[in-house]
């Protein structure tokens, strides 16, 4: 609960990242921290599938911003990185894919409606804080369910 808390206050503060591109640090701290703490109550942390989850999506991001510099921010790295920690390795990619997704609409949206041209930039981190709050709610929907029956 405490993740979709902080996950939908990022999503809130992310207008912040569509205006002046830039995603604060404490906000990424505190969401990684609460995940942290939120998975460690519930089921004890399992370090290696954390590790994983960290350098999953946030290595290929890197990656490609040193192939092509500028495509990622240095918050949307952090962010995928945090939430890798939390979500581990497979569920980070999930969100992150979800997040590409619907950035992919929006793009072709504002592309069809000529609000912006091939070569415009978006703000990558309210699509990336939809992806994991997404992941995580499927989560918490999951472990729900599981535990019901």
């Amino acid at each position: 609960i405490a993740q979709c808390l902080v996950g939908s206050e990022m999503c809130i503060r992310d207008r912040e990242d569509a205006k002046t591109r830039h995603i604060r640090g404490r906000w990424i701290l505190l969401y990684g921290v609460l995940g942290i703490w939120n998975e460690w109550m519930e089921k004890g942390i399992d370090l290696g599938e954390s590790a994983a989850g960290f350098l999953s999506v946030s290595s290929v991001l890197v990656l490609v911003n040193l192939l092509r510099p500028g495509s990622f921010g240095g918050g949307d790295i952090k962010l995928t990185a945090v939430a890798g920690t939390v979500l581990g390795w497979e569920r980070n990619f999930a969100a992150f894919a979800m997040a590409m997704w619907l950035s992919g609409i929006f793009c072709a949206v504002m592309l069809a409606t000529r609000r912006m041209t091939r070569k415009s930039a978006i703000p990558l981190g309210p699509f990336l804080c939809a992806g994991i709050l997404g992941e995580t709610m499927s989560g918490l929907l999951t472990s729900g369910a599981s535990t019901m029956g």
